[in-house]
């Protein structure tokens, strides 16, 4: 993985996934002052780091006003996607309580729905009541007449539905495949605005977001799957077992989370500053031991023989929280599916770390070619004319 900074890792992890979603000039920009900074006690770290992503989303922000009022909606489209990914690459890594952080968050929010606007894209917001709020997210469709196959895009342990789409959207479009990148609970809108926690019953919300699916004029309702980052290595594979109309089913990164780890546990190498605090946040649980347990009461052991639809796993061998052999595990499981695999990705290839962290969208470009095979896309350039 990219180590911009040498002594912070979830430092040098969020650099990564930035630079998979603005300009590689922009950000160094932003970072080569905080170097100084990376060994600093939190207080001091977090704070400079905070000022320095919410000045780059705030100067993007300026620049795309500006470009609108030129009448130039595409240029300024961009730069507001630019911007917010800047703003949730500052808020996701402040301590857990900082009241900057639902401001930048709703700063992010508002940038991205100005980017999506003068796109371009064949995006729209859809909102699902649950719970005391909503679950949020975007639908992108591709060109062309639909109905087409669709897939839920679920969160990870810290990850954003506009993470997700920033860095897999083109890839998605590409493939025919529309894509619902959603906030389940214990993440994005749904935690931050609803307080909704995460969930061991993914199925629950999953099934809402398939209702919802089914009723849209533009995807087919019979070829509907799920995909999902990290902490949705549990989401994905949990959902599919239980709902059977998920017509596949993908996991980047595999997360055997009660069976084989307990992300409370994690002390080194983390993709946020605090994994006990953030843990607790996600769960509602009032203590670190609370927080154990339940995420260590989260067992795909008698979910993964009911999954009977294609399930795919990317996985890369070095990644560090959930080795390859709990992957090989999950796979092992899964005795009745149609097609079970394991795609294994090695340091010589890339995409090697966390979820692929290092090369995202060489695993993104495997995984939803796959999904065409599986639901019916297209893995193959379609000339004009032809």
């Amino acid at each position: 993985m990219f180590r911009y900074f040498e002594q912070n890792f979830s430092w040098s992890f969020a650099v990564s996934i930035a630079t998979e979603m603005g300009a590689i000039n922009e950000i160094d920009a932003a970072c080569a002052p905080l170097r100084p900074f990376q060994d600093q006690p939190a207080g001091i770290a977090l704070d400079r780091w905070y000022r320095s992503w919410d000045a780059l989303g705030d100067k993007l922000s300026a620049q795309a006003v500006a470009d609108a009022a030129e009448g130039h909606d595409f240029t300024a489209g961009m730069k507001y996607l630019r911007a917010a990914a800047y703003y949730q690459m500052g808020e996701r890594l402040m301590l857990v309580g900082d009241e900057r952080r639902l401001p930048m968050y709703r700063k992010s929010l508002e940038a991205f729905a100005s980017g999506v606007a003068g796109s371009g894209h064949r995006t729209r917001r859809i909102e699902i009541p649950y719970g005391n709020g909503v679950l949020a997210g975007w639908l992108a469709v591709p060109e062309g007449q639909g109905p087409h196959p669709c897939l839920i895009f679920a969160n990870g342990f810290d990850s954003t539905k506009e993470m997700l789409y920033l860095i897999h959207h083109g890839i998605a479009m590409q493939r025919g495949i529309a894509t619902f990148f959603v906030d389940q609970g214990g993440s994005g809108e749904a935690l931050r605005l609803y307080d909704l926690k995460v969930e061991r019953e993914s199925e629950a919300w999953v099934s809402l977001c398939v209702d919802r699916l089914q009723q849209e004029p533009d995807i087919d309702r019979d070829r509907i799957g799920i995909i999902a980052v990290s902490f949705g290595g549990y989401i994905a594979p949990r959902a599919a077992a239980f709902e059977p109309r998920l017509k596949c089913c993908i996991a980047i990164g595999a997360n055997p989370i009660g069976d084989k780890i307990n992300p409370v546990d994690f002390e080194k190498d983390l993709s946020v500053h605090e994994i006990a605090s953030h843990s607790m946040w996600l769960s509602g649980a009032a203590t670190r031991d609370e927080a154990r347990r339940i995420f260590g009461s989260y067992t795909l052991v008698d979910a993964l023989p009911r999954i009977t639809c294609p399930f795919l796993v990317a996985h890369g061998e070095d990644d560090a929280p959930i080795p390859m052999e709990f992957a090989q595990w999950v796979i092992d499981l899964a005795v009745n599916s149609s097609r079970a695999e394991l795609r294994k990705f090695r340091s010589a290839e890339g995409a090697s770390f966390h979820c692929g962290i290092d090369d995202p969208a060489r695993m993104g470009h495997y995984c939803y070619d796959w999904a065409a095979e599986a639901l019916g896309g297209s893995a193959r350039v379609r000339l004009s004319g032809r």
